[in-house]
């Protein structure tokens, strides 16, 4: 997917893809060691990437989860679903991804504009690798500021490979759209 990205984004895209493909000269590395440090405490990413359940969908009302993904989930996690509207199931997908929002975040899915709405696409609406914990100010910020919006995809694209607009690898890319040799676990079904 082509993309047109400025100046500042394509050279932020190209420092995570050159950290990626091991291209990166030692004062890149150093220098985003020092950039994922300082804002450590500004966002919170899962550990794992796992797609809680494909085919769903953001809506505005109570979600009816399956049966079957209602007793996987009994069986292997601690916990209740979220069944609230709008963000419900991927808020319990950003906890199978063994992550935790504090009291008073946000959950944040990167990829929520044009050509990539994740709410509308049921590969991405509950995909644990697109979803990020901030602060309501940062939330607001990273809606207006492209160049923090490319900074939490490339950092979800150095931890897990995610790159559902094919940016940041020129490799192929599943259908998760996850780059060569990367790839989530699906939960259900």
């Amino acid at each position: 997917m082509q993309l047109a990205l400025n100046e500042k984004e394509q050279l932020l895209v190209g420092l995570f893809s050159r950290i990626v493909d091991g291209s990166a000269v030692a004062a890149e590395k150093d220098g985003l060691s020092a950039l994922t440090m300082a804002i450590d405490g500004l966002f919170l990413f899962p550990k794992r990437a796992v797609l809680l359940w494909s085919g769903c969908v953001r809506q505005e009302h109570r979600y009816e989860f399956p049966a079957g993904l209602k007793s996987k989930w009994k069986t292997q996690r601690s916990g209740a679903l979220d069944y609230r509207m709008r963000n419900g199931p991927p808020n319990s997908a950003f906890r199978l991804g063994q992550a935790t929002k504090p009291q008073g975040w946000e959950l944040d899915h990167i990829y929520d504009e044009e050509p990539l709405w994740s709410a509308r696409n049921g590969l991405h609406f509950t995909q644990s690798a697109g979803l990020v914990a901030m602060p309501r100010h940062a939330h607001l910020r990273r809606h207006s500021d492209a160049m923090l919006t490319w900074l939490v995809r490339g950092v979800a694209f150095v931890k897990f490979g995610y790159d559902p607009l094919e940016v940041f690898s020129p490799t192929a890319h599943d259908s998760f759209g996850f780059s060569a040799g990367r790839h989530c676990e699906v939960f259900w079904p």
